[in-house]
């Protein structure tokens, strides 16, 4: 039995760009208001900081450039990196500015949407923008941390031990349509492979939301009260939403590999209930079996 935590991510589709504004009370140039644009698009938080396509890590190059783009003189020069919150619950996003001048005193960090269809402060964990830094040594560093677990991301966490157990099958669908993969009620002639991931046991905050709205369940995996990111059922709900190829999950075996991943779509019917796929094994200390089914399309 793997003894290793998986992750699934899902995409994050902008339809308008969004301005990250970072603002300074005191820098080389004086106080200053920096914008960064992120370009509308398809990002997802699967912890890849280094790659594109994640969203904290272009949000991060759009506001390097930013800082860098104006006249010489008048530039702030300040460099960002993102990274994971230290700490057992992986999954909460850190954005570390890096100071381009020891004058520089950060205020906020704010992202702005217009007319609506950008990244919101939600997708990257916080719970509310503009943000002033968590951390912040005047001249050297300032840090952001998310409060709660990156959108579109679920991580399971438990108290101690998990047990993860996968299983593959192939199995035919005989149906009236050709259209492919199978996934929710569509019908297909012919074979798909089939991917059923089973979870042992897991906490309450990590499976079902009432868990994770209460502060003892919640504090038990050390989350947040009221993460709207780290139980299953609201994941699920997230994954529902989606039609088309955004409905194609990644998901990793183990969440400290998060290059390798398999490219699943979800199966009825515990894409339209979450009791369809969770077991309660034990009451006190909760503990739920997790078992989702779904339509293997290919692998990284």
């Amino acid at each position: 039995m793997p003894a290793t935590t998986p992750q699934i991510v899902l995409p994050i589709v902008t339809s308008a760009s969004t301005t990250v504004r970072l603002i300074l009370a005191d820098s080389a140039v004086g106080p200053v208001t920096v914008d960064a644009t992120l370009a509308a698009g398809t990002y997802r938080n699967d912890r890849r900081f280094s790659t594109a396509g994640n969203l904290a890590r272009d949000i991060c190059a759009a506001l390097t450039l930013a800082e860098s783009a104006a006249p010489t003189g008048a530039d702030t020069l300040g460099t960002w990196a993102a990274s994971e919150v230290a700490g057992d619950l992986a999954g909460r996003i850190a954005l570390t500015r890096t100071a381009g001048d020891a004058a520089d005193n950060v205020t906020s960090l704010a992202l702005l949407v217009g007319g609506g269809g950008g990244a919101t402060a939600t997708h990257i964990g916080w719970s509310a923008t503009p943000k002033i830094p968590d951390a912040e040594t005047v001249g050297v560093t300032a840090v952001w941390n998310a409060e709660h677990m990156a959108h579109r991301l679920w991580i399971p966490h438990r108290r101690d031990q998990m047990d993860l157990e996968t299983d593959e099958s192939v199995t035919d669908e005989i149906g009236v349509s050709t259209v492919t993969p199978v996934h929710e009620t569509q019908d297909y002639y012919g074979s798909s492979v089939t991917r059923v991931i089973e979870i042992a046991s897991l906490s309450g905050a990590s499976v079902l939301q009432h868990y994770a709205d209460d502060a003892n369940y919640a504090s038990a995996i050390g989350a947040a009260t009221a993460d709207p990111h780290c139980a299953w059922e609201s994941f699920r709900l997230q994954w529902r939403s989606l039609s088309g190829t955004n409905k194609e999950a990644r998901w990793s075996p183990d969440f400290t590999l998060q290059s390798v991943y398999e490219v699943l779509l979800p199966r009825a019917p515990w894409i339209f209930s979450a009791r369809a796929a969770v077991t309660e094994t034990q009451r006190a200390p909760d503990e739920y079996r997790l078992d989702i089914a779904c339509t293997w399309v290919g692998s990284s």
